[in-house]
């Protein structure tokens, strides 16, 4: 359990700006998380349009500004 959690954010961030990705390897994680999410189901949705009217709202309401 990570008990400094300011220390260990600081140290990932200092961790993942002297080894940075490549666009392969970027590309490499996302499909692999994409291939997972496939096989739990979870992708893509059952009803494409369920929440729709959620995020129109949300839409709206940020064009407002």
């Amino acid at each position: 359990m990570i008990k400094d959690t300011a220390y260990w954010r600081e140290w990932e961030l200092a961790w993942e700006r002297q080894n940075p990705l490549t666009l392969e390897q970027a590309l490499a994680i996302y499909q692999a998380m994409l291939d997972e999410a496939r096989e739990l189901g979870v992708l893509p949705p059952k009803d494409r349009l369920e929440g729709i009217e959620l995020k129109i709202k949300i839409a709206k309401a940020v064009n407002a500004v």
